[in-house]
């Protein structure tokens, strides 16, 4: 009994460290994720105008 609950310690330790692990490592991935979405449709964005503006001449 004592060692299940000594694992249980060491388990919750172990989770309350990987769950601090997840969230920063979340936080990082949705932040690459926001910026590489931000450049695409501003790179996309760029483009439809450069098109109209070849199409205007």
């Amino acid at each position: 009994m004592k060692i299940i609950l000594g694992a249980k310690n060491l388990f919750d330790a172990m989770s309350t460290r990987n769950s601090l692990l997840s969230l920063s490592l979340s936080l990082s991935l949705s932040l690459s994720l926001s910026l590489s979405l931000f450049f695409y449709f501003n790179l996309k964005f760029a483009f439809i105008i450069q098109v109209i503006n070849s199409t205007d001449h």
